[in-house]
């Protein structure tokens, strides 16, 4: 098992990735950050089971369709997704029984990255601001991507994942650690209504993890 990249390092990746010509010069660069995540890999990096301290596969999404038996299929959104294996992941292991989506900046490059087809349903946005008229979802999942570019302003985008979920959905947002932000989000959290949401934020691993479940 590899160790978890430094969090300077890591940042010093995402920040790279927004420039173009570093994209092109280096096209392997962000290989842990932008596109091989899955749960179960043997590189803790790229293990979204590790990152979230989550067992999506074999509990939270299970839990789900278990739920939802019989009345309608399970709705995910994969935030950031980079080549979208993840959702890959989900599909090939739940089938009919769940509906996947994702975001993700670039997806030309995730279609190289794969060497074969994105599903119609993956990179449909690059932004979770930009679903607009379609349904909400009853879990999103967030590894290092969308919440690591918003600087400044996390609160709006913990307010986006809020309205996107469905009554009793689950959110599970996974970041990069550093005392600021850290006490910037336990702040935001402690603000939002007890009556609509519970948040926790738990700080570990050089990662902020935070887990909103709406009432």
């Amino acid at each position: 098992m590899k160790k978890f990249l430094d969090a300077q390092t890591y940042r010093l990746m995402v920040d790279s990735w927004r420039d173009a010509k570093f994209r092109q010069e280096h096209p392997d660069a962000l290989r842990h950050y932008m596109m091989q995540r899955i749960e179960g890999s043997p590189d803790i990096n790229i293990d979204i089971g590790y990152l979230h301290q989550t067992a999506f596969l074999r509990g939270i999404i299970p839990e789900k369709i278990k739920e939802k038996e019989g009345k309608r299929k399970v709705r995910i959104l994969d935030i950031g997704t980079g080549a979208a294996h993840f959702p890959d992941q989900i599909r090939e292991q739940f089938g009919d029984a769940v509906e996947v989506y994702s975001t993700g900046l670039d997806k030309k490059l995730a279609s190289a990255k794969r060497g074969m087809p994105l599903h119609i349903n993956d990179i449909k946005w690059h932004s979770i601001s930009e679903l607009r008229d379609i349904p909400e979802f009853d879990l999103i999942i967030d590894t290092i991507g969308e919440i690591e570019y918003r600087t400044q302003r996390y609160e709006a985008y913990i307010e986006e994942v809020i309205a996107k979920l469905q009554a009793h959905g689950d959110a599970y947002l996974v970041l990069l650690y550093d005392t600021n932000r850290y006490e910037q989000i336990l702040e935001i959290t402690q603000k939002v209504d007890p009556d609509s949401c519970n948040i926790t934020c738990t700080p570990g691993d050089q990662l902020i993890r935070i887990h909103i479940h709406k009432l």
